[in-house]
């Protein structure tokens, strides 16, 4: 009986040391971020923080969403507020708002350009010193205002403007367009010598008859003002470079294509090779990558540093021109299909490189980083402070290896008699 007593005793007193849920937020009373947006006046020097949120449960819309025919969203809407900080902007929307902002759900953080030029080391440090900010939400600059970015909302999607953005920059990679970047890749690339910092550049559409971005809810006296929700789409068409915490320039879609493959990103895009001249679907090879690798290699050279980008990939031949001379894929045919691939995605890496070497000058592929992995001696006493005088004009050659996999049985034109 006394062994009994004294185990129900000692159960109950473990209790006590049991942390519990002691930071437990109901539902009901917080409202979900789905994305946050930063935009700085150069001028004033003022911080605009747009958050697009949604209700859970929301279901048929809000009151903006009904009058542009978005009946499909759910309960969602954007604020915005200025400050002279990101968290002093926060707080002004948090006194407007009686439901806790919670940042675990959020999916992408915008930047604006003139904010990526000035203040990318404040959005980063934000992010890092704020615990709900997931570190895994998409990083992404605009050429625009964040502003117009998040409060431009697609009727087609029921899912919330800050997860559509997300779901686009997932896709970006089987495009060719860009590629996902995290904010903790972002931010882990500013800690690395050797290699600069990326993200993807986002950019909208938006129906030209509806009213100008700019018109609010609200008086412009008011601390904090609701967006207006435009019907549109973002688009996902290129790289935003940066140098340090600055961005530095744009890679179009091309060049983004040609940084993918440099760096390893499981691009998985069509190939369009044109077998001549003329530029018409005759004359055109469509190819779909299902596998690709990178490796820079590094030689010396009189003590001078020289890079090899080799290029391993592996495709489906999705369609055979017209005007070529083989009526089935013969071994001959597929050697020089394969050979076209090749120097297709040799242009669109020399096209990358030329942008980021010749003119913006900043070394986003990592072969600073990989001069260091292979010789750390060579690149800590001799090219690690130097390295942003020197990139431009070191030697840089490409090879690429391509190979057509779908060729296993008699592939032939297809001819309509």
């Amino acid at each position: 009986m006394r062994i009994k007593t004294a185990f129900i005793f000692l159960l109950i007193l473990s209790l006590l040391f049991l942390a519990g849920c002691w930071d437990y937020n109901d539902y009901s009373d917080l409202t979900l971020v789905s994305a946050l947006g930063v935009d700085l006046d150069d001028t004033s020097n003022e911080i605009t923080v747009t958050v697009q949120y949604y209700i859970p449960g929301g279901g048929g819309g809000n009151t903006q969403e009904k009058k542009s025919g978005a009946k499909n969203l759910p309960s969602s809407g954007a604020l915005k507020a200025k400050g002279v900080t990101i968290a002093d902007a926060l707080s002004t929307i948090q006194q407007a708002r009686r439901k806790k902002l919670f940042y675990e759900y959020m999916n992408v953080f915008v930047v604006g350009e003139t904010a990526a030029k000035n203040i990318m080391a404040d959005v980063l440090g934000f992010c890092d010193r704020t615990p709900n900010v997931r570190m895994t939400s998409y990083m992404t600059i605009t050429g625009v205002k964040a502003e117009d970015v998040l409060t431009t909302m697609d009727p087609n999607t029921s899912v919330t403007i800050g997860r559509n953005i997300y779901d686009t920059i997932d896709q970006s990679n089987h495009a060719g367009s860009a590629f996902p970047v995290t904010i903790e890749d972002f931010a882990e690339k500013l800690t690395i010598s050797g290699i600069e910092p990326v993200a993807p550049q986002v950019t909208v559409k938006v129906d030209s008859s509806q009213n100008d971005s700019s018109s609010e809810s609200t008086e412009d006296n008011e601390p904090v003002k609701i967006s207006t929700l435009k019907e549109g789409y973002q688009i996902i068409n290129g790289i935003a470079a940066f140098q340090g915490d600055k961005l530095i320039g744009w890679l179009n879609v091309k060049e983004s294509t040609g940084l993918g493959w440099i760096t390893n990103k499981n691009m998985t895009p069509y190939e369009n090779v044109s077998t001549s001249s003329d530029n018409d679907t005759k004359s055109t090879l469509v190819f779909s990558v299902v596998k690709s690798k990178s490796k820079i290699a590094v030689t010396l050279d009189n003590g001078n540093p020289v890079f090899t980008v080799n290029t391993y990939m592996e495709a489906d031949l999705l369609k055979y021109a017209d005007n070529t001379d083989f009526a089935s894929l013969t071994p001959d045919a597929v050697d020089l299909m394969e050979k076209q691939l090749g120097e297709n995605v040799q242009s669109e890496i020399k096209a990358a490189i030329e942008k980021g070497q010749k003119d913006l000058k900043t070394d986003i592929f990592g072969f600073g980083f990989a001069l260091y992995r292979d010789n750390p001696s060579i690149w800590n006493s001799q090219y690690e402070n130097e390295w942003q005088d020197l990139f431009p004009d070191i030697q840089i050659n490409v090879n690429v290896n391509a190979k057509v996999i779908n060729t296993g049985t008699s592939i032939k034109k297809f001819n309509v008699n």
